[in-house]
């Protein structure tokens, strides 16, 4: 930047200052002086931001006065009390690595039916120990068809069904108040198409038409569409749609019903500032960005993971630094693992969920092999400080196969051909397989597929009780703890879709819902049960009879010791059926991990020391050191596995043949000549003192 550059900046600089406390005077009063001074921080690093982005644009100089101005329209707007939390987290920026958090998702109408409904479940929430909660989108939007929500009418009004804005508020000032912190989706790729905006838009109305990639003839769309790859083939192809009343096209990534968002307008990117701001106002203290590889489009590329995508995000957060600092960003980066890591920094994204890990969990279990799963972990768990991985199992969106093909390669694997094999085995077609899913977006030309079903139906659970086998049950049961305990242990926070705590099966009944029945993401977004879950509760001892009376007492989790028990007591099974001792030891047994976890700093931090192991269906890795170590050891097999004896080296003071307490179990094993691992059994291992 050049002498008269730098001028030029200043003068913008004190402009917008000026015009803030000319159009906000009330802001140069002492309370709102924490505002300033992070204005003041932090606007000349997003001035520099912005330039990146829009500096040859003969307005942007406007836009950026309009920006600032938004800010301070926000904070003056800001609660106290979301202030007050703002000043507590800025003097603790790592609020959120913690033992103690342990998140939960849902849709709100499907898992407690309201806004006031999931206040009365917050009682069940505390008692699994939950700390975080993504609510799916909760705004309104169009009807019957929206992409689960994804289409977005309104940032300010919610889904009807769901109750108000105002009632929105009051949840998230009641979760806060039980101290748990709230996630909402900020789709900001895209609105849907009877968003303001876009009928608007359609109408011909300025400056909306420039808030859309609008096209009067397909010259524009062909040239884009060459780099482009599809992401519903099975509903339309292409990214691009014919809107009548325009007579022309509009970039439409994912259905013909979400308008992609223009964010090459300077003034795009300052209205969507301040709807961003106004969910942090309403209560959000995490906002997970919908999409984020899609946001900057560019001729010749594929329009996913640019450079500018990245700076976009960078000047959202300074935004969101300057006028709610206690707002964090969760990135959905369903994209190669190596590209989903560049979004998680803490200038860009604190938060990131972690595709990798999730799809090389599933893939071991099929295969039986470690090998992919090691290799993420290895190469591709670090993150920087002050970030952390959101670590899943299955969430609302499907599966894709996103380990990376270099990894594949490297282990002798064709990746074509295995993510094949997975989508046959995932979706029951491999013979042998216990999995009972269903495929999703198959495209014909590059023979890419996704499979979708519960974490019970994938593990195995639908299927034995199909054949009504007991020890199929069994296995079943053992997957889906293993996967939650390795996403509970390894690092980052953990993330429950809630329904998966009963082994919730996969629900077909969406195939009668012409909206639905094309979309098969449904089969694993089913309603509660709220009826099975208090019958399942009340028949096992320890817990109340009501949601809200559940004994989580240390001794009651002390009683169940083994980890896969499925309530072998003759009694039991004569009054139960096998789907409900299932559910009952699934619940059991999770809450029972969150419970230890909670009480385990080593699982806060996203550090892990992995170990190298002969047998591929085995992963070992240590969390933490000294008095806070613990190893973590699962079987991805169904035969018992022996753990060697060496491949434990403690950094406790212990004796030479120490042995350990298995936190799961409360069982004590002797390292001796190597600790047993039962079928798709999971140890959190810790040492014992010496003496």
């Amino acid at each position: 930047m050049d002498l008269f550059e730098t001028q030029s900046r200043k003068r913008l600089l004190r402009h917008a200052r000026e015009q803030l406390e000319k159009r906000k005077p009330g802001l140069i009063n002492p309370k709102n002086k924490p505002f300033l001074v992070r204005f003041d921080a932090n606007a000349p690093l997003l001035l520099d931001t912005l330039l990146t982005l829009y500096g040859n644009q003969a307005d942007f100089s406007h836009a950026f006065v309009q920006l600032c101005t938004t800010l301070a329209e926000s904070w003056v707007e800001r609660p106290g009390d979301l202030q007050t939390l703002d000043a507590k987290r800025e003097q603790s920026p790592g609020w959120f690595v913690s033992e103690t958090m342990a998140g939960a998702v849902c849709y709100v109408d499907l898992w407690a039916g309201s806004f006031e409904g999931l206040e009365r479940k917050i009682p069940y929430l505390q008692s699994l120990g939950i700390t975080y909660l993504h609510l799916m989108p909760v705004f309104r939007t169009p009807e019957p068809e929206n992409d689960g929500g994804y289409a977005v009418s309104s940032y300010r009004d919610t889904a009807p069904h769901l109750g108000t804005f105002d009632g929105l508020r009051r949840l998230l000032r009641r979760l806060r108040e039980a101290e748990m912190v709230t996630v909402l989706d900020f789709i900001n790729n895209h609105t849907s198409s009877d968003h303001l905006w876009a009928r608007k838009a359609a109408e011909g109305e300025y400056p909306f038409t420039e808030f859309y990639y609008l096209f009067e003839d397909q010259v524009w769309p062909d040239r884009f569409g060459r780099t482009l790859r599809e992401i519903f083939p099975e509903v339309r192809r292409g990214c691009f749609s014919f809107h009548e009343e325009m007579q022309g096209w509009v970039w439409t990534t994912f259905h013909n019903y979400q308008w992609d968002l223009n964010y090459r307008n300077p003034h795009l990117f300052a209205a969507m500032t301040a709807e961003m701001l106004h969910l942090a106002n309403a209560g959000a203290d995490i906002l997970r960005l919908d999409a984020v590889p899609f946001v900057w489009k560019q001729e010749g590329t594929s329009c996913e993971n640019l450079d500018e995508a990245h700076t976009l995000i960078e000047a959202l957060n300074l935004c969101a630094r300057i006028a709610a600092p206690g707002l964090l960003f969760k990135s959905e980066a369903i994209v190669h693992p190596d590209d989903v890591i560049r979004y998680v920094t803490p200038k860009k994204c604190q938060l990131s969920y972690n595709p990798t890990v999730m799809a090389t969990m599933w893939e071991a279990l099929a295969t039986r092999n470690t090998a992919l799963l090691r290799k993420s972990i290895r190469h591709r768990f670090g993150l920087p400080e002050g970030t952390s991985w959101v670590n899943y199992v299955r969430s609302h969106d499907d599966i894709g196969w996103t380990f990376s093909d270099e990894d594949a390669y490297a282990e002798g694997m064709d990746p074509v051909g295995h993510r094949s094999f997975l989508n046959q085995f995932y979706s029951g077609q491999f013979e042998g397989s216990f999995a009972k899913g269903a495929t999703f977006q198959y495209n014909p030309e590059n023979g890419d597929m996704r499979i979708c079903g519960t974490a019970a139906s994938l593990c195995g659970i639908e299927k034995a009780l199909d054949l009504e086998d007991e020890a199929w049950l069994r296995d079943g049961v053992a997957r889906l703890l293993l996967l939650y305990g390795i996403a509970f242990s390894i690092g980052g926070i953990p993330l429950l879709y809630l329904g998966d705590e009963w082994a919730s099966l996969n629900d077909d009944t969406y195939k009668q819902d012409p909206a639905k029945r094309l979309d098969s993401r449904w089969v694993h977004r089913s309603r509660m049960n709220w009826d099975r879950a208090e019958r399942l509760m009340g028949l096992q001892d320890g817990f109340g009879d009501r949601l809200g009376e559940l004994d989580v007492t240390d001794s009651h989790l002390a009683s169940t010791q083994d980890h896969t028990s499925l309530q072998d007591d003759t009694s039991m099974q004569d009054h139960t059926s096998m789907q409900d001792r299932a559910s009952m030891s699934v619940f059991h047994q999770l809450q029972r991990m969150l419970r230890i976890r909670a009480s385990q700093p080593a699982f806060a931090e996203n550090k892990i020391d992995l170990s190298d192991l002969e047998d591929p269906a085995l992963l070992l890795y240590r969390k933490g050191e000294g008095e806070q170590e613990i190893w973590v050891a699962a079987n991805f097999s169904e035969q018992v596995r022996t753990l060697p004896s060496g491949s434990l080296t403690s950094t406790k003071d212990t004796v030479e043949h120490h042995t350990y307490t298995d936190l799961l179990s409360n069982e004590l094993v002797s390292r001796g000549d190597g600790i047993p691992l039962g079928p798709c059994q999971i140890r959190w291992l810790v040492a014992n003192r010496l003496g």
